[in-house]
């Protein structure tokens, strides 16, 4: 981003904004706001600005895509582990309530899997509570049968 090489720029050579103004001939408010990013220079000051700095305009106006290829790639990683944690957990009724809360935390809007690991964790949370609906029904069930039977007898 143009404003963050600027900046960083000015701070190597270790001047303020005031005396890169004054040397230029441009106000300091306006090397502030480039440097904030609320504004950007022409191409005639962006020239002297690369003169001055000892950059080329490329350098200067280049992206930083690298630095954004990386986060979406360790994202996406994560992804993938919390996706395929939900779906080993979807038959594995006491595992998938101990994995939810972890999976849960850990999903962030920048995964790549976001939605897609939510509807799994409504899933492994619906077929777990549904497991154990089950065995607390059967165990009631078995435990009332058994006292009607001793009743009866």
């Amino acid at each position: 981003m143009l404003a963050n090489r600027l900046k960083k720029a000015r701070k190597r050579k270790k001047i303020t904004q005031q005396e890169v103004a004054d040397a230029l001939n441009f106000s300091r408010q306006s090397l502030s706001k480039w440097e904030n990013g609320t504004g950007t220079p022409n191409i005639e000051t962006l020239k002297k600005l690369s003169a001055f700095y000892e950059l080329s305009i490329a350098d200067l106006t280049k992206e930083e895509q690298t630095e954004n290829k990386v986060t979406i790639s360790k994202n996406a990683d994560e992804s993938w582990l919390l996706a395929m944690i939900m779906i080993i957990s979807i038959p594995i009724a006491p595992f998938g309530l101990l994995t939810l809360p972890m999976v849960f935390s850990r999903n962030t809007k920048n995964n790549v899997f976001y939605k897609w690991i939510n509807v799994f964790v409504m899933l492994v949370l619906s077929f777990n509570l549904y497991v154990f609906y089950s065995h607390l029904k059967r165990f009631f069930i078995t435990e009332t049968a058994s006292s009607l039977l001793e009743t009866v007898c």
